[in-house]
């Protein structure tokens, strides 16, 4: 009588656990990373440009952050789930700038679209 090969999953050793909790939490950092410089952008945009460019810079800030998702997610080194980690990034960022942008509309920037 044959018996049926085992799972591939049964074959992990238990010492992989804490690696994998390791990695899910660096992928968390750099996630939050990406956050933060959206953030720091923002603010940055706010207090140095003037109303008549803050837009210009929300969407150069924007062209930025995907620039250091790239490079960090790619710092990672780990193929599984790297658009869902790149995409989650940006998403973040993208509602970070967006909150800013409703900011700066509000205190009255300008946009040569709304002209």
């Amino acid at each position: 009588m044959t018996t049926a090969p085992e799972p591939q999953d049964a074959a992990v050793p238990e010492t992989a656990a804490p690696e994998l909790v390791r990695v899910r939490h660096l992928s968390r950092i750099r996630i939050g990373l990406v956050w933060l410089a959206a953030l720091v952008m923002v603010l940055a945009i706010g207090f140095v440009a003037g109303p008549a460019r803050q837009l210009t810079w929300v969407s150069i800030a924007m062209m930025m952050l995907v620039l250091i998702t790239g490079l960090l997610q790619l710092l990672d080194g780990r193929p599984a789930g790297y658009i869902h980690r790149f995409a989650l990034s940006l998403a973040g960022a993208a509602i970070i700038l967006a909150i800013g942008t409703v900011i700066f509309m509000l205190r009255g920037a300008q946009s040569w679209v709304l002209v």
